[in-house]
């Protein structure tokens, strides 16, 4: 199916791109996306393992403090994976991890054991010891602590698989089919410090909630491509193609007014008569049109086309289909002469000789089929 709509002049189609661009590979964004997933290709190329080994460098990369956000997190019981505690017959600090939960009734309660430990003075290292804490945080945790600087925006991803693909920063669970099977978390997209300051200048407040609507926005991009709403225009005058552009992102009714400040102002009104037709394409539509030209716009663009055959209309079959094919190139594999676009109609339309076909129709003239053989 296609969108379309007609008058007697010209017609508008709106098709699918059916090789459109890829927002992440094809366009700079703000924004980076790290997905994950066993089918499919999807976001930015990057070289993470998995998730948690993406937000443990994230937050290592975010931090200056020698690990002090880190250990207050830990000994103030914040996390649910990890604890540090101090050992007061060691003198050292013991990093516990769970291992095990228990079962109490209704209540669950983690087991946890001592993993690794550490004399006071390595606390403020970034060495073995601080990798051993950042390893034992959860996804939980590690997403926990980059939020809390106000100068990273991370947000999740979420992808629907059902008989289509659908990306969004918000779960489609209760607002799409079968979404508690068909969809989960599948990355996150981001901006640090840097990438922020880079686009804007600056990393104040205002220019954090820009950058969340950023990348919300590069986010619905991208879905608009999963979801194949990338369309193209083609727009025809007496059947004839004029104009065309593709590469239009969105829903329908947003590509029409993308699409209305590009198009012929005449074709315009086109847009609010648009309506889904059974045709195969835009040719085979635009050829089920009767199109009525104006016969003294069709005069003027016949002068201007071909001035040395208007001052001789009395020129033979044989000599104007020589010159037709000479200045237009409109030879078929049998050397016939095909009179096929709007223009060579005009032309054809000069000598009473070549018109095989004549409709009339509300006192104008429509040709149809024209075919024009040479000389045997």
């Amino acid at each position: 199916m296609i969108y379309a709509a007609h008058d007697n002049k010209y017609a508008l189609v709106i098709v699918q791109d059916d090789d459109p661009l890829n927002p992440r590979k094809d366009y700079d964004n703000l924004g980076k996306m790290i997905c994950w997933h066993s089918r499919y290709d999807l976001g930015d190329k990057h070289d993470f393992e998995d998730p948690i080994s993406f937000l443990r460098n994230l937050y290592r990369n975010s931090i200056e403090d020698h690990g002090a956000e880190l250990i207050n997190y830990l000994i103030s019981g914040q996390s649910k994976s990890a604890a540090l505690k101090h050992n007061d017959e060691t003198k050292e600090w013991d990093l516990y991890v769970v291992t095990a939960y228990r079962i109490l009734g209704e209540q669950t309660s983690p087991a946890m054991e001592v993993s690794s430990s550490a004399p006071e003075s390595q606390l403020g290292e970034y060495g073995w010891f601080f990798d051993d804490m950042l390893e034992a945080l959860s996804s939980a945790d590690l997403i926990a602590l980059i939020n809390k600087h106000k100068d990273i925006v991370l947000l999740p991803l979420f992808l629907y698989d059902h008989s289509m693909l659908s990306i969004s920063t918000g779960s489609f669970i209760g607002r799409a089919q079968h979404a508690e099977w068909d969809s989960g978390m599948v990355g996150f997209i981001y901006a640090d410090h840097d990438m922020i300051l880079s686009n804007f200048g600056t990393c104040n407040d205002s220019d954090i909630e820009k950058t969340k609507e950023v990348l919300e926005a590069e986010v619905k991009e991208y879905d608009h491509y999963l979801q194949g709403e990338v369309y193209g225009y083609r727009v025809y005058k007496y059947g004839d193609e004029t104009d065309s552009c593709w590469g239009f992102v969105g829903d329908i009714e947003d590509v029409k007014k993308d699409i209305r400040d590009c198009i012929d102002d005449e074709a315009v009104p086109l847009l609010d008569q648009m309506k889904w037709e059974n045709d195969d394409s835009a040719d085979d539509y635009v050829d089920g049109i009767e199109f009525v030209e104006d016969e003294e716009e069709m005069e003027k663009e016949w002068e201007s086309i071909s001035p040395s055959l208007a001052s001789h209309p009395d020129l033979s079959l044989y000599d104007l289909a020589d010159r037709l094919k000479a200045d237009y190139h409109i030879l078929d594999e049998s050397n016939d002469l095909l009179v096929t676009s709007a223009a060579h109609r005009r032309i054809a339309r000069t000598t009473d000789n070549i018109i095989r076909t004549v409709l009339a129709n509300a006192g104008n003239v429509i040709l149809k089929n024209l075919l024009v053989p040479t000389a045997n």
